[in-house]
Protein backbone atom coordinates (compact mmCIF):
# COMPACT_ATOMS: atom_id res chain seq x y z
CA UNK A 1 0.00 0.00 0.00
CA UNK A 2 1.59 3.57 -0.60
CA UNK A 3 2.41 5.58 1.85
CA UNK A 4 -0.07 8.36 1.65
CA UNK A 5 -3.06 5.66 0.85
CA UNK A 6 -1.81 3.50 4.38
CA UNK A 7 -1.98 7.03 6.27
CA UNK A 8 -5.19 8.55 4.87
CA UNK A 9 -6.88 4.81 6.09
CA UNK A 10 -5.01 4.86 9.48
CA UNK A 11 -5.88 8.74 10.16
CA UNK A 12 -10.30 7.11 9.03
CA UNK A 13 -9.43 4.50 11.39
CA UNK A 14 -8.50 6.57 14.08
CA UNK A 15 -11.14 8.97 13.73
CA UNK A 16 -13.64 6.49 13.80
CA UNK A 17 -12.17 4.70 16.74
CA UNK A 18 -12.29 8.67 18.89
CA UNK A 19 -16.08 9.08 17.39
CA UNK A 20 -17.17 5.49 18.04
CA UNK A 21 -15.73 6.21 22.35
CA UNK A 22 -17.55 9.13 21.81
CA UNK A 23 -20.70 7.99 21.12
CA UNK A 24 -20.40 5.35 23.94
CA UNK A 25 -20.36 7.65 26.54
CA UNK A 26 -22.47 9.82 25.38
CA UNK A 27 -25.44 7.37 25.05
CA UNK A 28 -24.73 5.37 28.38
CA UNK A 29 -26.34 8.10 30.68
CA UNK A 30 -24.27 11.22 29.55
CA UNK A 31 -22.45 10.13 33.43
CA UNK A 32 -19.46 8.62 32.45
CA UNK A 33 -16.91 11.72 32.82
CA UNK A 34 -17.49 11.42 36.37
CA UNK A 35 -14.29 10.92 38.13
CA UNK A 36 -15.61 7.98 40.49
CA UNK A 37 -14.08 7.49 43.87
CA UNK A 38 -13.40 4.87 46.03
CA UNK A 39 -16.68 5.06 47.55
CA UNK A 40 -19.84 6.37 45.55
CA UNK A 41 -23.36 7.15 47.03
CA UNK A 42 -26.30 8.32 44.52
CA UNK A 43 -29.34 10.19 45.54
CA UNK A 44 -32.45 11.93 44.09
CA UNK A 45 -32.38 15.39 43.54
CA UNK A 46 -35.62 17.64 43.98
CA UNK A 47 -34.91 19.25 39.94
CA UNK A 48 -35.23 15.74 38.32
CA UNK A 49 -31.95 14.79 38.34
CA UNK A 50 -29.29 13.31 40.42
CA UNK A 51 -26.75 14.05 43.04
CA UNK A 52 -23.54 11.82 42.82
CA UNK A 53 -21.65 11.59 46.02
CA UNK A 54 -18.42 10.24 45.22
CA UNK A 55 -14.92 9.92 48.10
CA UNK A 56 -12.53 8.05 49.37
CA UNK A 57 -10.13 8.53 52.61
CA UNK A 58 -8.68 12.00 51.65
CA UNK A 59 -11.13 13.98 49.73
CA UNK A 60 -14.68 14.26 48.31
CA UNK A 61 -16.57 15.15 45.70
CA UNK A 62 -20.32 16.06 44.01
CA UNK A 63 -21.66 15.84 40.58
CA UNK A 64 -25.34 16.88 39.44
CA UNK A 65 -26.61 14.98 37.22
CA UNK A 66 -29.77 17.20 35.19
CA UNK A 67 -32.94 16.29 33.78
CA UNK A 68 -31.16 16.68 30.42
CA UNK A 69 -28.11 14.14 31.27
CA UNK A 70 -25.97 17.34 31.57
CA UNK A 71 -23.35 16.54 34.54
CA UNK A 72 -22.56 19.79 36.64
CA UNK A 73 -19.24 19.32 38.89
CA UNK A 74 -20.60 20.69 42.00
CA UNK A 75 -17.58 20.69 44.75
CA UNK A 76 -14.48 18.94 46.00
CA UNK A 77 -13.17 19.37 49.20
CA UNK A 78 -9.87 17.28 50.60
CA UNK A 79 -11.32 16.04 54.04
CA UNK A 80 -11.61 12.20 54.83
CA UNK A 81 -14.99 10.88 54.55
CA UNK A 82 -16.09 7.99 56.75
CA UNK A 83 -20.38 8.04 56.21
CA UNK A 84 -22.79 9.68 53.30
CA UNK A 85 -26.29 9.95 53.97
CA UNK A 86 -29.37 11.33 52.62
CA UNK A 87 -32.08 12.70 55.21
CA UNK A 88 -34.95 14.26 53.69
CA UNK A 89 -33.53 16.86 51.31
CA UNK A 90 -30.47 16.97 52.95
CA UNK A 91 -27.27 15.41 51.87
CA UNK A 92 -25.01 14.55 54.95
CA UNK A 93 -20.98 13.93 54.72
CA UNK A 94 -19.89 12.85 58.12
CA UNK A 95 -15.79 13.66 58.60
CA UNK A 96 -13.90 12.33 61.35
CA UNK A 97 -10.53 14.38 62.61
CA UNK A 98 -8.51 14.10 65.70
CA UNK A 99 -9.86 16.81 67.23
CA UNK A 100 -13.81 17.47 66.29
CA UNK A 101 -15.97 15.57 64.49
CA UNK A 102 -17.47 17.33 60.77
CA UNK A 103 -20.98 16.96 59.66
CA UNK A 104 -21.22 18.82 56.46
CA UNK A 105 -25.12 19.04 55.40
CA UNK A 106 -25.77 20.07 52.05
CA UNK A 107 -29.78 21.04 51.38
CA UNK A 108 -29.21 21.23 47.29
CA UNK A 109 -33.27 22.04 47.05
CA UNK A 110 -32.95 25.23 49.79
CA UNK A 111 -28.76 26.12 48.49
CA UNK A 112 -28.65 26.06 52.51
CA UNK A 113 -24.95 24.50 53.74
CA UNK A 114 -24.06 24.20 56.92
CA UNK A 115 -20.62 22.44 58.87
CA UNK A 116 -21.81 21.47 62.01
CA UNK A 117 -18.13 21.05 63.81
CA UNK A 118 -18.87 18.59 67.30
CA UNK A 119 -15.49 17.99 69.46
CA UNK A 120 -14.57 14.55 69.26
CA UNK A 121 -14.89 13.96 73.23
CA UNK A 122 -18.59 14.02 72.69
CA UNK A 123 -18.82 11.39 69.67
CA UNK A 124 -17.22 8.32 68.63
CA UNK A 125 -19.40 6.88 66.45
CA UNK A 126 -20.36 7.12 62.61
CA UNK A 127 -23.81 7.16 62.83
CA UNK A 128 -25.38 10.10 61.31
CA UNK A 129 -28.32 12.00 59.78
CA UNK A 130 -29.42 15.93 60.08
CA UNK A 131 -33.24 16.63 59.97
CA UNK A 132 -35.59 19.17 58.17
CA UNK A 133 -33.67 21.96 60.31
CA UNK A 134 -29.84 21.14 59.84
CA UNK A 135 -29.88 19.63 63.47
CA UNK A 136 -27.18 16.76 63.63
CA UNK A 137 -28.13 13.62 65.12
CA UNK A 138 -25.54 11.13 66.18
CA UNK A 139 -24.90 8.17 68.45
CA UNK A 140 -22.46 8.12 70.90
CA UNK A 141 -19.31 5.64 71.16
CA UNK A 142 -22.12 2.23 72.90
CA UNK A 143 -24.43 3.24 70.29
CA UNK A 144 -27.22 3.27 72.82
CA UNK A 145 -27.60 7.14 73.04
CA UNK A 146 -28.66 9.38 70.47
CA UNK A 147 -27.34 12.67 70.62
CA UNK A 148 -28.86 16.08 68.62
CA UNK A 149 -26.87 19.07 68.18
CA UNK A 150 -27.50 22.54 67.11
CA UNK A 151 -26.10 24.25 64.01
CA UNK A 152 -23.24 25.55 66.54
CA UNK A 153 -22.32 22.27 67.88
CA UNK A 154 -23.98 22.07 71.30
CA UNK A 155 -25.67 19.52 72.39
CA UNK A 156 -29.42 19.95 72.86
CA UNK A 157 -30.71 16.79 73.73
CA UNK A 158 -29.74 13.00 74.52
CA UNK A 159 -32.10 10.55 73.94
CA UNK A 160 -31.30 6.76 75.48
CA UNK A 161 -33.24 4.20 73.43
CA UNK A 162 -32.18 1.64 75.89
CA UNK A 163 -31.25 -0.84 73.05
CA UNK A 164 -28.04 -0.90 70.63
CA UNK A 165 -28.37 1.45 67.76
CA UNK A 166 -28.30 0.00 64.11
CA UNK A 167 -29.13 2.59 61.53
CA UNK A 168 -30.23 6.72 61.81
CA UNK A 169 -32.36 8.16 59.26
CA UNK A 170 -35.36 10.34 58.49
CA UNK A 171 -38.67 10.53 56.63
CA UNK A 172 -39.39 12.11 53.74
CA UNK A 173 -39.45 15.35 54.69
CA UNK A 174 -36.91 15.34 57.24
CA UNK A 175 -39.49 16.21 59.81
CA UNK A 176 -39.28 12.73 61.91
CA UNK A 177 -35.79 11.16 63.16
CA UNK A 178 -36.11 7.21 63.77
CA UNK A 179 -33.66 4.98 65.20
CA UNK A 180 -33.11 0.91 64.28
CA UNK A 181 -32.50 -0.59 67.39
CA UNK A 182 -32.49 -4.16 68.84
CA UNK A 183 -35.55 -3.30 70.31
CA UNK A 184 -37.51 -2.04 66.80
CA UNK A 185 -38.39 1.25 65.15
CA UNK A 186 -38.03 3.92 67.90
CA UNK A 187 -39.52 7.83 66.64
CA UNK A 188 -37.25 9.86 68.15
CA UNK A 189 -39.38 13.04 68.31
CA UNK A 190 -42.19 11.49 70.38
CA UNK A 191 -39.20 9.00 72.12
CA UNK A 192 -41.50 5.83 71.89
CA UNK A 193 -41.23 2.71 69.59
CA UNK A 194 -43.78 2.09 66.71
CA UNK A 195 -43.32 -1.70 66.20
CA UNK A 196 -43.42 -3.21 63.31
CA UNK A 197 -40.85 -4.20 60.91
CA UNK A 198 -38.53 -2.43 59.70
CA UNK A 199 -37.47 -2.61 56.07
CA UNK A 200 -33.63 -4.18 54.69
CA UNK A 201 -31.28 -1.86 52.74
CA UNK A 202 -30.73 2.61 52.23
CA UNK A 203 -34.47 3.93 52.20
CA UNK A 204 -35.06 6.50 49.22
CA UNK A 205 -38.36 8.01 50.44
CA UNK A 206 -40.69 9.92 47.64
CA UNK A 207 -42.51 11.61 50.89
CA UNK A 208 -43.86 8.98 53.37
CA UNK A 209 -43.16 6.17 51.05
CA UNK A 210 -39.67 4.57 50.54
CA UNK A 211 -39.17 1.37 48.79
CA UNK A 212 -36.38 -1.73 49.26
CA UNK A 213 -35.93 -4.70 47.46
CA UNK A 214 -38.86 -4.73 45.18
CA UNK A 215 -41.63 -3.60 48.34
CA UNK A 216 -43.21 -0.04 49.20
CA UNK A 217 -43.53 0.88 52.58
CA UNK A 218 -45.62 3.56 54.41
CA UNK A 219 -44.13 5.36 56.99
CA UNK A 220 -46.07 6.20 59.60
CA UNK A 221 -44.67 8.37 62.77
CA UNK A 222 -47.12 5.81 65.12
CA UNK A 223 -47.18 3.47 63.90
CA UNK A 224 -44.03 2.62 61.75
CA UNK A 225 -43.83 0.97 58.15
CA UNK A 226 -46.71 -0.99 56.50
CA UNK A 227 -46.39 -2.74 53.05
CA UNK A 228 -48.57 -1.18 50.58
CA UNK A 229 -47.22 -2.59 47.29
CA UNK A 230 -45.30 -5.31 46.14
CA UNK A 231 -43.78 -5.85 42.80
CA UNK A 232 -42.12 -9.34 42.90
CA UNK A 233 -38.83 -7.63 41.13
CA UNK A 234 -35.53 -7.28 43.09
CA UNK A 235 -35.44 -3.47 42.28
CA UNK A 236 -37.95 -1.08 42.65
CA UNK A 237 -38.44 2.95 42.88
CA UNK A 238 -41.25 5.05 43.08
CA UNK A 239 -42.28 8.58 41.28
CA UNK A 240 -45.54 10.84 42.43
CA UNK A 241 -47.43 8.93 39.72
CA UNK A 242 -46.14 5.72 38.84
CA UNK A 243 -43.60 2.96 40.23
CA UNK A 244 -40.85 1.18 38.14
CA UNK A 245 -39.58 -1.91 38.85
CA UNK A 246 -36.75 -4.19 37.32
CA UNK A 247 -35.72 -7.35 37.25
CA UNK A 248 -31.59 -6.97 36.23
CA UNK A 249 -31.85 -5.21 32.77
CA UNK A 250 -35.52 -4.37 31.49
CA UNK A 251 -37.10 -1.41 33.72
CA UNK A 252 -40.51 -1.43 33.56
CA UNK A 253 -43.27 1.24 34.35
CA UNK A 254 -46.50 -0.74 36.88
CA UNK A 255 -49.45 0.12 37.47
CA UNK A 256 -51.23 -0.31 41.39
CA UNK A 257 -51.83 -3.64 40.26
CA UNK A 258 -48.83 -4.63 39.20
CA UNK A 259 -49.06 -4.70 35.45
CA UNK A 260 -46.66 -3.95 33.06
CA UNK A 261 -47.39 -0.37 30.86
CA UNK A 262 -44.04 0.25 29.53
CA UNK A 263 -40.48 -0.54 29.67
CA UNK A 264 -37.12 0.24 29.17
CA UNK A 265 -34.02 -2.35 27.82
CA UNK A 266 -31.02 -1.09 29.49
CA UNK A 267 -29.01 -3.90 27.74
CA UNK A 268 -26.77 -4.00 30.43
CA UNK A 269 -27.05 -5.69 34.18
CA UNK A 270 -28.07 -2.83 36.68
CA UNK A 271 -27.21 -2.58 40.19
CA UNK A 272 -29.25 0.01 41.50
CA UNK A 273 -32.46 1.82 40.67
CA UNK A 274 -33.50 5.51 40.93
CA UNK A 275 -35.79 7.61 40.19
CA UNK A 276 -36.32 11.62 40.27
CA UNK A 277 -39.40 13.47 38.72
CA UNK A 278 -38.88 12.41 35.33
CA UNK A 279 -35.73 10.95 35.45
CA UNK A 280 -34.81 7.31 36.08
CA UNK A 281 -31.48 6.39 36.82
CA UNK A 282 -29.48 3.08 37.38
CA UNK A 283 -25.88 1.92 38.08
CA UNK A 284 -24.07 -0.28 36.17
CA UNK A 285 -20.28 -1.68 36.49
CA UNK A 286 -19.85 1.59 38.41
CA UNK A 287 -21.09 3.80 36.10
CA UNK A 288 -25.00 5.95 36.71
CA UNK A 289 -26.88 6.26 33.74
CA UNK A 290 -30.35 8.21 32.99
CA UNK A 291 -33.03 8.17 30.84
CA UNK A 292 -36.49 10.20 30.44
CA UNK A 293 -39.68 8.10 30.90
CA UNK A 294 -40.99 9.10 28.00
CA UNK A 295 -38.42 7.35 26.03
CA UNK A 296 -40.10 4.14 26.99
CA UNK A 297 -41.52 1.76 25.28
CA UNK A 298 -45.18 1.11 25.75
CA UNK A 299 -47.10 -2.35 26.42
CA UNK A 300 -48.96 -3.84 24.40
CA UNK A 301 -52.46 -4.84 25.62
CA UNK A 302 -54.98 -7.27 24.70
CA UNK A 303 -57.79 -5.86 26.31
CA UNK A 304 -59.53 -2.52 25.88
CA UNK A 305 -60.61 -0.69 29.27
CA UNK A 306 -64.05 -0.56 30.17
CA UNK A 307 -65.89 2.91 29.74
CA UNK A 308 -66.70 4.48 33.21
CA UNK A 309 -69.89 6.59 33.88
CA UNK A 310 -69.75 9.19 36.40
CA UNK A 311 -72.97 8.76 37.71
CA UNK A 312 -74.72 6.52 40.64
CA UNK A 313 -78.06 4.95 39.66
CA UNK A 314 -80.33 4.34 42.38
CA UNK A 315 -80.09 0.42 41.98
CA UNK A 316 -77.38 1.09 44.71
CA UNK A 317 -78.93 0.98 47.98
CA UNK A 318 -78.94 -0.04 51.56
CA UNK A 319 -81.93 -0.37 54.29
CA UNK A 320 -79.48 0.24 57.07
CA UNK A 321 -76.27 1.94 56.00
CA UNK A 322 -76.35 5.92 54.03
CA UNK A 323 -75.07 6.13 50.69
CA UNK A 324 -75.02 8.94 48.62
CA UNK A 325 -72.67 10.12 46.11
CA UNK A 326 -69.19 8.60 46.63
CA UNK A 327 -69.65 7.35 50.24
CA UNK A 328 -71.37 4.58 52.14
CA UNK A 329 -71.62 5.62 55.86
CA UNK A 330 -73.08 4.61 59.26
CA UNK A 331 -70.55 1.69 59.06
CA UNK A 332 -70.22 -0.19 62.10
CA UNK A 333 -66.20 -1.16 63.47
CA UNK A 334 -65.78 -4.84 63.18
CA UNK A 335 -67.71 -4.96 60.37
CA UNK A 336 -65.94 -7.42 58.00
CA UNK A 337 -66.66 -7.04 53.82
CA UNK A 338 -68.29 -10.18 53.80
CA UNK A 339 -71.19 -8.53 56.07
CA UNK A 340 -70.99 -5.26 54.81
CA UNK A 341 -72.21 -7.17 50.85
CA UNK A 342 -74.86 -8.39 52.63
CA UNK A 343 -76.30 -4.99 53.61
CA UNK A 344 -76.19 -3.65 50.10
CA UNK A 345 -78.48 -4.29 47.68
CA UNK A 346 -76.34 -3.69 44.03
CA UNK A 347 -78.36 -6.56 41.64
CA UNK A 348 -76.33 -7.93 39.28
CA UNK A 349 -73.00 -6.14 39.72
CA UNK A 350 -69.35 -7.43 40.85
CA UNK A 351 -68.05 -5.80 43.93
CA UNK A 352 -63.97 -5.23 43.97
CA UNK A 353 -62.64 -3.94 47.11
CA UNK A 354 -59.11 -1.94 47.59
CA UNK A 355 -58.32 -1.59 51.38
CA UNK A 356 -56.48 1.00 53.32
CA UNK A 357 -53.24 -0.06 51.73
CA UNK A 358 -54.29 0.50 48.06
CA UNK A 359 -54.59 -3.60 47.73
CA UNK A 360 -57.10 -5.46 46.38
CA UNK A 361 -58.79 -7.74 48.76
CA UNK A 362 -61.74 -10.39 48.88
CA UNK A 363 -62.30 -10.40 53.03
CA UNK A 364 -60.96 -8.74 56.04
CA UNK A 365 -62.57 -6.29 58.12
CA UNK A 366 -63.39 -3.07 56.14
CA UNK A 367 -62.42 0.24 57.54
CA UNK A 368 -62.38 4.13 56.75
CA UNK A 369 -61.49 5.20 53.12
CA UNK A 370 -61.74 1.63 51.68
CA UNK A 371 -62.73 1.68 48.11
CA UNK A 372 -65.86 -0.45 46.32
CA UNK A 373 -66.01 -0.67 42.68
CA UNK A 374 -68.94 -1.76 41.47
CA UNK A 375 -69.09 -3.23 37.55
CA UNK A 376 -70.86 -4.80 35.14
CA UNK A 377 -73.37 -3.93 32.11
CA UNK A 378 -70.56 -1.19 30.85
CA UNK A 379 -70.74 0.75 33.91
CA UNK A 380 -68.32 0.90 36.96
CA UNK A 381 -69.15 3.15 40.46
CA UNK A 382 -66.94 3.92 42.75
CA UNK A 383 -67.55 4.36 46.51
CA UNK A 384 -65.60 5.08 49.55
CA UNK A 385 -66.39 3.54 52.97
CA UNK A 386 -66.82 5.53 56.35
CA UNK A 387 -66.38 3.21 59.42
CA UNK A 388 -67.94 5.16 62.38
CA UNK A 389 -65.03 6.26 64.70
CA UNK A 390 -62.44 4.65 62.70
CA UNK A 391 -60.56 7.75 62.28
CA UNK A 392 -57.39 5.85 61.26
CA UNK A 393 -58.93 3.24 58.76
CA UNK A 394 -57.90 0.24 60.61
CA UNK A 395 -61.43 -0.88 61.03
CA UNK A 396 -61.44 -1.04 64.72
CA UNK A 397 -61.77 1.31 67.34
CA UNK A 398 -58.58 1.95 69.77
CA UNK A 399 -56.79 4.80 71.71
CA UNK A 400 -55.44 5.66 68.08
CA UNK A 401 -58.63 6.90 66.66
CA UNK A 402 -59.89 9.05 69.83
CA UNK A 403 -56.28 10.36 70.63
CA UNK A 404 -56.49 11.76 66.59
CA UNK A 405 -59.77 12.97 67.70
CA UNK A 406 -58.44 14.73 71.14
CA UNK A 407 -55.34 16.30 68.99
CA UNK A 408 -58.27 17.89 66.40
CA UNK A 409 -60.30 19.31 69.05
CA UNK A 410 -57.34 20.49 70.85
CA UNK A 411 -55.81 22.14 68.06
CA UNK A 412 -53.08 19.64 67.05
CA UNK A 413 -53.10 18.00 63.64
CA UNK A 414 -56.64 18.96 61.98
CA UNK A 415 -58.89 15.75 60.21
CA UNK A 416 -59.74 15.70 56.98
CA UNK A 417 -62.01 14.02 54.26
CA UNK A 418 -62.98 10.73 55.21
CA UNK A 419 -60.78 10.80 58.89
CA UNK A 420 -63.16 13.68 59.35
CA UNK A 421 -66.58 12.15 58.84
CA UNK A 422 -65.40 8.75 60.66
CA UNK A 423 -64.98 10.96 63.44
CA UNK A 424 -68.04 13.88 63.12
CA UNK A 425 -70.41 11.39 64.65
CA UNK A 426 -73.75 12.90 64.66
CA UNK A 427 -72.94 14.31 61.08
CA UNK A 428 -73.36 18.32 62.36
CA UNK A 429 -70.09 19.10 59.90
CA UNK A 430 -68.71 19.56 63.60
CA UNK A 431 -65.92 17.40 65.88
CA UNK A 432 -66.45 18.24 69.50
CA UNK A 433 -66.01 16.47 72.99
CA UNK A 434 -69.23 14.58 72.82
CA UNK A 435 -67.57 12.85 69.57
CA UNK A 436 -64.25 11.93 71.54
CA UNK A 437 -66.44 10.41 74.41
CA UNK A 438 -68.64 8.42 71.83
CA UNK A 439 -65.69 7.37 70.20
CA UNK A 440 -64.03 6.32 73.48
CA UNK A 441 -67.14 4.36 74.75
CA UNK A 442 -66.63 2.49 71.20
CA UNK A 443 -63.46 0.58 72.18
CA UNK A 444 -63.82 -2.72 72.46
Amino acid sequence: MPMKKAIKYSTTVLLAFVMLTFLSFYYSGKAAGIEYLTNTNVFPDPSDGFRIITYDDTRYRTYHIAADGSIYDDASESIAVSAVDYCGTNIVILSLTPYTINVIINNFQSGRKTTVMIPVSDNGSSLVCADREQRVYLTDSSQRELRTYNTRGEMISCADTGSTIKRIFTDGDGREVYAVTDKGLMNINSNRYTGGTVPDGKLIFNGSHCCSSGTIYELDPDRGFTEIFQSGYPMICQTADNIYASDGRIIYRLNESGEKTAHYDTGVNIQQLLASGNSIGYSSGGIFNTFNISNMQPEISNSSPTASLPDYPADISSQELKITSGRISGIRSGTTLAQLKKKINYGDYDITAINHLKKTTSSGTVGSGWELIFSGGGRELRYFTVVTGDVTGEGQINSRDYDKIAEHITGGEKLDGIRFEAADINSDGQITLSEFYEVYRMEK
